[in-house]
């Protein structure tokens, strides 16, 4: 009998004449959760597409890769892994039976939401949502971007969880992430540094990243002015056809401060954030702010306007540097990591200006390195006199906040 699973020996990934990522030996098989980590814009993503066969234009893919089983690709942006109109009809087609589908919604806290839009799920209820697709839809390898950026540590231990329940039962599972957390959870960890993807042990893994937790640990909260730019009493928001999502909040922010909203998925942070910024029209409370305020959604295509990078930033190579786009400055925002745009949309909006920036899950994405880079650059936004609001469910940004907004 077949036994599903993945190998690729002696592959590289060119594009334009350059390397993107070069593998000389990996497999996994079923029975297997393998991990692929590493810094962002390192081949992660570009090597997992190669495995599930998919080809952009331009892309040229040498060596052997030989996969044996059907497969199934979860993208680390969401939005491009849900296709249907409602949850359920996302998973009618996944041959289970109701009691089966109803306990996987529940371990991924969909349930009861059976019958709600897609669009108007939020970032980590549609990864969710993608990843209950894929564990229906029967295939034997699972290939899986980045799942854990758009979740909370909670709603994240339990899709590892439900992962690797999936390889223990036979499948073929494979996991890219930019952080080390998700080696308890592997049986091989694969680690992607200067676009060359070999295997590593456990430990040497840890060692590799203890400097950069080190880093992290030492950043600080900005000193904020005595200016209040934006205050907001009492706000309330709710969808049409839907539940009242804020339910009386209270935000002030002081020039040269930086607040950090936080919440688990779906808790409404991202609805606050468009609300502040004058997006959507609170039903209920008050909003005072009279200046420029600038916001950075959690997908950075909808607030970049340039071809490339070049473009967006003005021709700013030190502002390029600042946040580790120094080697992609030339590039087309369309090849660069998913984790490369946000670093690009938050540079951006440093550059366009502005009293107010809000920022959307600004380190979704990015390694622990980058991640650095983004909040030590918040901070210098901060100490210029601008005010900052940032969504997220990550704790690290805890580190740098002056106030701190639970949802």
């Amino acid at each position: 009998m077949r036994r599903p699973g993945a190998t690729a020996r002696g592959v590289i990934v060119t594009a334009g004449g350059r390397n993107i990522v070069r593998v000389e030996d990996f497999h996994v098989e079923g029975g297997e959760l393998v991990a692929v980590i590493g810094p962002s814009g390192t081949g992660k993503t570009t090597f997992l597409r190669a495995l599930s066969r998919i080809r952009r234009r331009g892309i040229r893919v040498s060596g052997s890769i030989t996969v044996e089983g059907s497969v199934t690709i979860i993208p680390q942006e969401p939005w491009y892994g849900v296709s249907s109109p409602y949850v359920a009809t996302e998973l009618s087609f996944s041959g289970l039976r109701i009691e089966e589908l109803t306990s996987l919604l529940r371990e991924l806290e969909l349930e009861g939401k059976e019958f709600k839009a897609t669009t108007s799920l939020s970032a980590g209820e549609a990864m969710r949502l993608a990843i209950a697709s894929a564990m229906a839809s029967g295939s034997e390898v699972l290939l899986v971007d980045e799942f854990s950026s758009y979740l909370d540590s909670e709603s994240r231990d339990a899709s590892i969880e439900l992962l690797r329940r999936e390889a223990d039962s036979g499948k073929a599972v494979v996991v890219v992430d930019h952080s080390p957390w998700i080696v308890d959870y592997a049986d091989r960890v694969y680690v992607s540094i200067g676009s060359t993807i070999r295997e590593y042990s456990a430990k040497d893994v840890m060692e590799a990243y203890r400097d950069v937790y080190k880093l992290l640990e030492e950043l600080a909260p900005p000193k904020p002015l005595d200016d209040i730019v934006l205050e907001a009493r009492d706000l309330k928001y709710r969808y049409p056809d839907s539940q009242e999502i804020l339910k009386g909040v209270d935000v002030e922010l002081a020039k040269g401060s930086i607040a950090v909203v936080r919440g688990r998925s779906g808790s409404g942070k991202s609805t606050l954030l468009k609300v502040l910024a004058g997006v959507y029209k609170p039903s209920g409370g008050k909003l005072s702010c009279m200046c420029k305020r600038l916001l950075v959604p959690e997908n950075p295509l909808f607030f970049l306007s340039e071809p490339t990078v070049a473009e967006e930033l003005g021709g700013d190579k030190a502002l390029a540097s600042m946040v580790g786009l120094e080697k992609a400055f030339s590039n087309p925002i369309g090849v660069i990591s998913s984790g490369e745009r946000r670093r690009l949309a938050l540079a951006s909006a440093f550059k366009r200006g502005g009293e107010v920036i809000l920022v959307d899950e600004p380190t979704v994405g990015l390694d622990p390195w980058s991640a650095a880079k983004i909040l030590r650059l918040l901070v210098e936004l901060a100490l210029s006199g601008v005010g900052i609001v940032v969504a997220s469910h990550s704790e690290v940004l805890a580190r740098i906040a002056n106030r701190v907004i639970e949802m």
